[in-house]
């Protein structure tokens, strides 16, 4: 991992047949992202830090100090908190890491996107296969909704490729779905071989309601704004306000709603 982000020199180990530059190198006036930073090994947090505070580094093998200006992105699925209370990660590279954090909710807790990631991979894997793939049928689009998805988006990305490549038709069908999430769909309704579809309806309600109150919160629910946000007229937003009950929340300071960047990791990302 050191010369994977540092570089080396020739001969600096036994398969180092010609020198390499790494990524901080190579990133230098940009940005960098790290993935799943909570696995680095101490030794490599230590360069890091040095890095991070200095902008300066050595290649593995080579004494020459280098220099290297980078936006640094980090992100983790397992809380750095817990990793530095057992030991396991740098309170002081963690504190200098720290500048912008921000936290990414599970899937299961913002299930309005799920049916436009779901309309995205479906694009995506039906080209990357070669098939023709109009859509999901209503009790697909009910059972990606409702279920858990543990492993997040890229369980989401699996589903749905698992679907593309086992549809019979133009359509995804239930029966084009993982087992796992067809049975955690069916589990709480006691069904059986004569499977109750969910109306389509239905199943967007709870996902409508979340984007709606959403986008109320982002521009301080001046309606104007969210009726042309939403691309609805305001008469078509006050009938969903008062259908789904929605209702200011008391004043606070600050923004109510921040932008955040795009990041890997389900549990937050921070940026120095």
């Amino acid at each position: 991992l050191a010369s994977e982000l540092f570089g080396h020199v020739r001969g600096a180990f036994t398969s180092a047949e010609q020198s390499r530059v790494g990524k901080f190198e190579l990133a230098d006036g940009g940005a960098l992202l790290l993935d799943e930073v909570a696995n680095a090994s101490r030794s490599l947090q230590a360069k890091l830090l040095r890095a991070v505070e200095s902008g300066e580094f050595e290649r593995v093998g080579d004494t020459q100090t280098r220099r290297s200006h980078v936006r640094l992105m980090v992100a983790t699925n397992t809380p750095l908190e817990q990793q530095i209370a057992r030991g396991l990660f740098s309170e002081q590279l963690y504190h200098r890491l720290n500048a912008v954090k921000v936290e990414i909710p599970p899937l299961r807790e913002r299930v309005v996107d799920i049916p436009l990631l779901a309309q995205h991979f479906l694009r995506r894997c039906a080209a990357q296969h070669g098939r023709t793939i109009s859509g999901v049928s209503p009790e697909v689009l009910s059972a990606l909704v409702r279920n858990r998805w543990p492993g997040n988006v890229r369980e989401l990305r699996n589903a749905l490729e698992h679907g593309v490549i086992l549809a019979r038709e133009t359509t995804i069908e239930l029966d084009s779905l993982p087992r796992s999430i067809v049975q955690a769909w069916a589990a709480p309704r006691g069904l059986r071989r004569g499977l109750e579809l969910l109306p389509l309806k239905e199943a967007l309600r709870e996902p409508e309601r979340q984007y709606i109150l959403q986008t109320l919160r982002a521009v301080r629910w001046n309606k104007q704004h969210a009726a042309k946000e939403l691309r609805i007229s305001r008469s078509t937003l006050y009938k969903k306000i008062k259908e789904y009950g929605l209702e200011p929340e008391p004043a606070v300071d600050g923004p109510l709603m921040s932008g955040a960047f795009g990041t890997l990791g389900r549990q937050g990302a921070t940026s120095a």
